[in-house]
């Protein structure tokens, strides 16, 4: 069952804690983080404390800074599951996820002749 309602105000908010907790556990420093995902740490700040709406693009980039997998842990946020994308974002099971995303996306595509 998903954590909120679906609404884009409660998904930035739902996107914005999500992407603090991989910010927190990446283990590096918020201004290297920054720099690797394209933006100015100030930027970064405002976006984790849901001061800012950030595209998936951006939060993409945050993700892959942090080293958590992208797919699965905005895959979960997106559909509501932001207690699961938090803790699946350092663990075994969101890199998992990770790969069954790319994989069944190949073979839907292999599949359908597109």
């Amino acid at each position: 069952m998903p954590d909120q309602p679906a609404t884009p105000d409660a998904a930035n908010e739902r996107l914005a804690r999500t992407l603090c907790c991989a910010v927190d556990g990446a283990g590096k420093p918020r201004h290297q983080i920054a720099r690797e995902a394209g933006m100015h740490k100030d930027t970064l700040l405002r976006v984790i404390r849901g001061e800012r709406p950030i595209t998936l693009g951006e939060a993409a980039r945050i993700l892959e800074a942090c080293g958590a997998p992208v797919r699965a842990t905005l895959a979960l946020v997106l559909a509501g599951h932001e207690a699961l994308a938090a803790q699946w974002m350092h663990h075994e099971m969101g890199a998992f996820l990770d790969e069954f995303f790319s994989v069944i996306g190949r073979a839907i595509l292999r599949k359908s002749g597109l």
